[in-house]
């Protein structure tokens, strides 16, 4: 159990590091399509994109990976939001939800 903790912080690290990189170099037009619709400031999705970067590395690092969790869980916590603000299907807050959850049980220690 804990080998596939593990791989799940990884891919979830890398997957959020790798969002970050794309956001900075404007080949996530899906994202910027959303900011857009929601009217929020182009400052802000760059503040994204380094809370993503940042805690996605954090989130690898097992010192720092509370850390880590609550940066993306923050991120996810403000997509969830803009897609219910937006009045987006349910559909779309289902991949956040689910990473908010993983986010949180990363801080339960088991023995």
């Amino acid at each position: 159990m804990k080998i596939v903790k593990i791989i799940l912080y990884w891919i979830i690290g890398l997957l959020f590091i790798a969002t970050g990189v794309l956001k900075f170099t404007h080949h996530d037009s899906m994202s910027a399509m959303i900011f857009t619709r929601a009217s929020y400031p182009a400052w802000l999705f760059y503040g994204v994109a380094a809370f993503e970067f940042v805690g996605g590395i954090l989130f690898i690092i097992r010192k720092t990976r509370q850390i880590g969790a609550l940066m993306i869980g923050s991120v996810m916590m403000g997509a969830v939001w803009t897609h219910y603000y937006l009045g987006d299907d349910f559909a779309h807050m289902i991949a956040p939800a689910l990473i908010i959850l993983i986010a949180v049980a990363s801080f339960i220690k088991y023995k």
